[in-house]
Parts: C-alpha cells; sequence; structure tokens
C-alpha cells in the first residue's frame, strides 16, 4: 500500500444529480520527463516512464519527505487532499535539490546500485511541478 500522487492539470468533475464535485489530475506523458533505468531486483520504483503519476510506499514518502526536508511544506500525509501548485513549491523544491546535490556531491540520481533515489525523486518533481505551472490552467498536486 502506498500513495497516489499526480502532478499537473486539475480536472473538476460535478456530479448535477448529488451535487458532488471531485477533482482527478489529468494523466499525460511528456517526452523530457526524467526517466532512470531500472534495477534488476527491484522492477518497480515509485518513478517509471515518463507520466506525471508516481506510487511511493507510505514508508518511502516518509523517508524522502524527512530526508529532503519537504514534509512540512509540500506533503501533508493526514488527508488526501488536491492542492494548487504555486511558484514557491518550485522553489521549495529546487532549494531542497541543490542543498542535497551540496551535502551529497558524488551523487548520481537513479534507482540502481549506487545510485541516489532521494536525487532522482527530487528531479522528478522538480520536472513536474515546472511542467504543470508551464502548462497548466491549473496546477496542482494530488494525494490519494
Amino acid at each position: 500500500m502506498g500513495y497516489n500522487i499526480g502532478i499537473g492539470e486539475a480536472i473538476l468533475h460535478v456530479d448535477k444529480n448529488d451535487g458532488q464535485i471531485t477533482v482527478e489530475i489529468e494523466r499525460v506523458e511528456v517526452a523530457e520527463a526524467p526517466v532512470w533505468e531500472l534495477p534488476e531486483n527491484d522492477p518497480f520504483p515509485d518513478l517509471v516512464g515518463k507520466g506525471n503519476f508516481t506510487y511511493p510506499s507510505y514508508s518511502g514518502l516518509e523517508r524522502f519527505s524527512t530526508a529532503t526536508g519537504l514534509k512540512d511544506v509540500l506533503f501533508n500525509f493526514d488527508s488526501t487532499a488536491t492542492t494548487l501548485i504555486k511558484e514557491d513549491d518550485l522553489k521549495i523544491i529546487r532549494r531542497a535539490k541543490e542543498q542535497w546535490i551540496t551535502d551529497h556531491p558524488k551523487s548520481i540520481a537513479g534507482w540502481r546500485s549506487n545510485e541516489d533515489d532521494i536525487l532522482a525523486k527530487l528531479t522528478w518533481y522538480e520536472f513536474w511541478f515546472e511542467w504543470a505551472l508551464n502548462n497548466c490552467k491549473i496546477p496542482a498536486i494530488q494525494y490519494s
């Protein structure tokens, strides 16, 4: 079990019968999105392909967000929510990535042995936050 996290265009769905409004993130693939070679022993890391969704485990997202200082800033583990992405959010991710690189100067982003999955995740989030801000009318991140 874990999270489903999508970053991109927020689409509103309105059920006119019961008045319910739901939000989903439109699924997209972008040719320029970062991808990494998969390790032979773990064919299903959090981030694969060129899509805008990730599926981290609860413990994996906790480890990532705590290690990078993003837990209290961007990740609300107490609820499932859809939140607008702002320029400041992208700046926070960039600062976290810059700090990670400063603290781990020999890191290489990726999933294989001797590669840094945290740097890969920071790179992925940075790409998709920037993409959403530049390409979406309603740029958002959704946790479920």
